[in-house]
């Protein structure tokens, strides 16, 4: 099957990237964080992915623990305090919808609970310890910021209008 026209010479994002996207942003609206710190979290997951790729015997990389890990981090680098285990039950959640909860006293979770705070270390020594991710919603006020003396009536309107386009 031959790609669509406008796709022709694009880069496809790969599928990694896009259910862990997915399953960040549904745990966002859950653990009510920032779009700062969701679009933090799903930086960090991508560039990890990215990382991973370049190399050349690629791990075995767990969605799951990814995104559990982006979130921690995200949240931590953004002051967002949120639970470990809300986290990763918040994520379990969302990916796997149709089985029972965590227990929480269970040699399980405590496993689980271990295996994400690895991930984390191995997302950071990754990116080397770098997960400043460089945001749109930055430029984008700095923008409306600069045309603010041209649309000094509705400038308010415009803001909520371009941030709603942003997100």
């Amino acid at each position: 099957m031959e790609e669509p026209p406008r796709m022709k010479g694009k880069a496809s994002i790969p599928a990694t990237e896009i259910r862990c996207a997915a399953t960040i942003r549904t745990s966002f609206n859950l653990l009510d964080i920032s779009q700062q710190c969701n679009a933090c979290a799903i930086g960090i997951a991508v560039q990890y992915l990215r990382y991973v790729d370049s190399l050349k015997d690629q791990p075995y990389v767990d969605s799951f623990f990814l995104c559990v890990g982006s979130l921690l981090l995200a949240c931590k680098y953004y002051d967002a305090r949120r639970k470990t285990r809300d986290v990763i039950n918040v994520v379990f959640a969302s990916i796997y919808s149709s089985e029972a909860p965590l227990p929480l006293q269970d040699s399980e979770f405590w496993a689980i609970k271990d295996k994400t705070f690895e991930m984390e270390q191995h997302i950071l020594r990754a990116l080397k310890f770098d997960i400043d991710i460089d945001m749109p919603f930055t430029k984008l006020l700095v923008i409306l910021e600069g045309i603010r003396p041209l649309v000094q009536s509705d400038f308010e309107a415009l803001v909520h209008c371009s941030w709603k386009v942003a997100n």
